[in-house]
């Protein structure tokens, strides 16, 4: 009895340890950067939500975007309670909750089909995967649409062995779990999670007929229910719908269907993926790769489980690829079952030598980095003198610190190896690599990302154009050619910013009313808009307001980027 108290004592302070560093690598500085990628799209949605009140009719700058279903809108808006107003912290919060869910669902299929080792190392391997954290801090959508996938599918592994002998209400209660998992998840982002959970199970599903349990009265009422759940929200947008030209379940054809079998955009090449995988799972991508190579060569030997995992795999691969809409991010819910792949090869695999030398290689990578980390202040002021790319003394401080913490597992692991197995739960070579790593990750999204924030320089603008033009209005500002929505956001109008397409709507608003007027553009439309405002003969005059160049920001690319402004005083003055 006690025997048994003690070893539940120490499984409880080996995934304690783990939940540790997770919420400080998921959480910590959350609300640090400034909006980045397409956050600004989901933070302006929900703060127009707010403003007028209707939270089924998205808009961005007051045009109709349905792009994508309404779930992810509603959590920022509930995190933004939590946390007292709509802001980054807000924004990124249900992302950072759906990557917990992530590591729970992954460690309880990694325990409940191999062992509890299996999911620890599981769980290490997905927390500090480079695209895992980056998504899991961002607020977007995708890391909910994974949470989805994964949730359901070990959903489906709690109850699949009893599935085949349950009846009637158990039946319908084991499927519309499953189905309410992956179509509330299909509200974050898209069918995604509906679809990849389908590709996990099936292999599954076709062993000893268990797919006959499908065919259940059971079964097919929880799928009606799910999916009439599932479409409720689109049909009451639709009937209360004024003035709104887009319809949500034409989008779900076009974003999901469509956009597979007729891409309109994100048209990549079919091998993609074959780049985007290794290089959003670094730092685990060449034990990955070992892990496939070690698992497809012994086919034969496999178990059952193991064969499952492996065919899920390649299954979801193909689906991606085979799509015509292709982006890195899309392959993000293939990570679970990379990361289960990666620790059934360390764990279950035996000590041989192809598994000693993989991870002989990512003990190497791990040093490697921690040793670039603690030689910083060396490295820096080369990177500096040929980049003109200057970091505070903090940030080098903090580098040093970073890398010597990184350092301290490896060093632990030579000299006192079993006191990595008492705090992991998880043999002292792969303990050492997983905690090194997850150091190294933890320190680079939480601590050096949010520094090196101050060099952004977007937010710095709008601060520029409120300083200049502290009584600013809405009906005085206009953006040229198009909407930039992360201005939109941080501005905080009221209302829609004007839009200026072409020249005749840029006199128009110049004319329109004797008040100053400000319009916004890139420098990529600054000659552009100069010639229109002032004529040929004055387009020398450049902007009134500009954003900040960098001295390492000299690609074309990031300074046609860059955002310019007109401050114009009454009419036309200049």
């Amino acid at each position: 009895m006690n025997n048994t108290i003690a070893i539940r004592t120490k499984k409880d302070y080996f995934t304690a340890v783990f939940w540790a560093a997770a919420v400080i690598i998921l959480f910590w500085g959350l609300g640090g950067r400034s909006l980045y990628v397409a956050e600004g799209r989901w933070a302006e949605i929900v703060r127009e939500m707010f403003i007028k009140h209707d939270f089924f009719h998205p808009t961005v700058n007051w045009e109709p975007y349905f792009d994508k279903p309404l779930l992810s809108y509603w959590l920022i808006a509930l995190a933004s309670f939590i946390t007292g107003g709509l802001n980054e912290w807000a924004l990124r919060l249900p992302s950072a909750i759906a990557g917990a869910l992530s590591l729970w669902a992954v460690m309880d299929l990694g325990r409940r089909l191999w062992s509890r080792e299996t999911g620890l190392v599981a769980g290490w391997i997905l927390l500090t995967a480079y695209g895992m954290i980056f998504w899991s801090r961002t607020g977007v959508s995708d890391t909910e649409n994974l949470a989805a996938s994964i949730l359901a599918v070990a959903w489906y592994w709690s109850r699949r062995d009893g599935l085949e002998n349950m009846k009637g209400m158990d039946a319908f209660y084991i499927s519309i779990v499953f189905y309410l998992i992956c179509f509330i998840g299909a509200h974050t982002k898209g069918l995604t999670s509906v679809v990849i959970p389908m590709i996990a199970i099936a292999p599954d599903l076709l062993r000893r007929g268990r797919w006959k349990a499908i065919f259940t009265q059971g079964h097919i009422l929880a799928l009606m229910i799910g999916l009439a759940i599932y479409l409720s929200p689109f049909v009451y947008a639709t009937i209360t719908a004024k003035n709104y030209s887009e319809n949500g379940l034409f989008m779900v054809f076009k974003e999901n269907i469509q956009r597979f079998f007729e891409p309109f955009d994100h048209k990549e090449p079919f091998y993609v993926y074959f780049y985007y995988l290794p290089l959003l799972f670094m730092p685990w991508s060449p034990l990955l790769i070992a892990a496939l190579a070690k698992t497809t060569a012994s086919w034969k030997r496999l178990d059952e489980k193991t064969t499952w995992l492996i065919t899920v795999f390649f299954l979801i691969f193909l689906f991606f690829t085979a799509s015509g809409s292709r982006r890195s991010y899309y392959i993000l819910p293939i990570f679970p079952f990379s990361a289960l792949l990666v620790a059934v090869f360390l764990e279950k695999t035996g000590e041989n030598g192809f598994k000693k030398t993989a991870l002989l290689i990512q003990t190497w990578i791990v040093l490697a980095a921690s040793f670039i980390e603690v030689l910083s202040p060396v490295i820096l002021p080369i990177l500096e003198r040929f980049t003109g790319f200057y970091t505070p003394s903090a940030f080098k401080i903090a580098t040093v610190l970073i890398g010597l913490m990184a350092l301290l597992p490896l060093f632990l692991r030579r000299i006192l190896p079993e006191t990595l197995k008492s705090l992991t739960g998880i043999a002292p070579k792969t303990a050492a690599v997983l905690l090194s790593t997850a150091i190294i990750m933890g320190g680079l999204f939480c601590i050096q990302f949010n520094m090196l924030d101050n060099y952004r320089t977007e937010r710095a603008f709008v601060e520029d154009v409120r300083q200049r033009l502290p009584n600013i209005s809405q009906g005085s500002v206009a953006f040229y050619p198009k909407t930039i929505t992360n201005l939109v956001f941080y501005l905080d109008m009221p209302g829609p910013i004007k839009i200026l397409k072409d020249k005749n709507d840029v006199s128009a608003f110049l004319n329109g009313g004797n008040g100053d007027k400000l319009i916004i553009t890139t420098q990529r439309y600054a000659n552009e808009l100069s010639g229109i405002i002032f004529g040929t003969s004055s387009a020398a005059r450049g902007p009134d307001i500009r954003e900040s160049v960098n001295p390492w920001e000299t690609s074309k690319g990031k300074l046609m980027a860059k955002h310019v402004a007109w401050f114009i005083k009454g009419q036309r003055g200049k």
